[in-house]
């Protein structure tokens, strides 16, 4: 479900199933591993100040594969050329600064593949994981017009510890496995909004139950009527436990 490119120019030197950016550098050069390298081009190992560009793709639910982004780096260093596994040190630069690469997309397109999942509520608050996994999952699916038909919809908040939380339940719930329903309150009423167009009409008659909403924190209550007015304004009826 991950494909990495690299090129010298037009030529495509090699192809890989992963790339490991580690994530801290004591200066400005970086290290990367590229595992389960084909190569295209071995007989001749690229020498320093080469510079190369790294293309990043993932396979989408449709079975097409997507571009994310690429970069360039200047090779410092090469170990394990022609191998499976080429360990690199170079410096890192990036033309388009909205699709900067980010290390826990590709985590998340690597577990899916080795049919393993995110654990989700064991990360902490604010874990930039939770926002690769969302956006993994925009990846993956694109914004649906469409949702899992079901007469209710259950979403615990005894599990909702900040808005995050909530889309990730929201995605499930309402799209499935990898589902994406929004990154904050804004994308997902526009996610909604979205389906109610491909729909033609509001939710009527479908229930949205919030379990275990008793004893919410403050800052749990002001995010629930949030999220609680979204879904009356498209017409869903709310319930709570």
């Amino acid at each position: 479900m991950v494909l990495i490119e690299v090129r010298i120019g037009p030529r495509l030197l090699m192809k890989g199933k992963f790339i490991m950016l580690e994530p801290y550098a004591p200066d400005t050069t970086r290290q990367i591993i590229f595992s389960d390298v084909h190569w295209l081009e071995n007989n001749k190992d690229p020498v320093c100040d080469q510079k190369l560009n790294i293309v990043v793709s993932y396979l989408k639910k449709n079975g097409e594969w997507g571009h994310y982004t690429e970069f360039k780096i200047n090779l410092l260093e090469s170990h394990g050329f022609g191998t499976s596994e080429w360990r690199v040190s170079c410096f890192i630069s990036q033309d388009d600064e909205d699709k900067v690469y980010r290390q826990g997309i590709t985590d998340i397109f690597k577990l899916w593949q080795e049919e393993k999942n995110i654990s989700w509520f064991s990360l902490p608050e604010a874990h930039h994981l939770k926002a690769d996994y969302i956006s993994a999952c925009l990846f993956y699916t694109g914004i649906s017009d469409s949702m899992v038909e079901r007469e209710v919809y259950e979403i615990d908040m005894s599990l909702v510890n900040e808005e995050q939380d909530f889309l990730y339940l929201a995605g499930l719930a309402f799209i499935g496995d990898r589902g994406y329903l929004g990154r904050d309150l804004f994308t997902f009423n526009d996610c909604l909004l979205t389906i109610f167009h491909k729909r033609g009409a509001f939710f009527d008659g479908l229930k949205v139950v919030f379990l275990n909403t008793k004893n919410l924190s403050q800052t749990m209550l002001h995010l629930y009527g949030e999220i609680r007015s979204i879904f009356i304004k498209f017409k869903f009826e709310v319930l709570e436990t």
